[in-house]
């Protein structure tokens, strides 16, 4: 149900971000800031630690309107090394 209402306040306003969706990029693939890469961001696997509710809700968005790009876009933070 949580999921449904995002899904009904982000396609009432696509722009606005109800919780940013926080990710963490996973360690074996990077393990500090020095290590990560802007132009690889969408190579690395991602865990999902804060938002993941959002980010199921815009991954639904996103498959049943393909063609409304504006929900392909997230506010994200991205962490790395948060665990050695």
């Amino acid at each position: 149900m949580h999921v449904q209402n995002l899904k009904k306040k982000m396609k009432t306003n696509p722009h606005v971000t109800i919780v940013p969706v926080i990710v963490m990029v996973d360690p074996e693939e990077c393990s500090t800031t020095e290590d990560f890469y802007v132009r690889k961001h969408d190579q690395y696997n991602y865990f999902v630690i804060v938002g993941s509710h959002s980010a199921k809700a815009r991954r639904q968005l996103v498959r049943e309107h393909p063609t409304t790009f504006f929900f392909e876009y997230a506010e994200c933070k991205i962490y790395m090394g948060l665990i050695t």
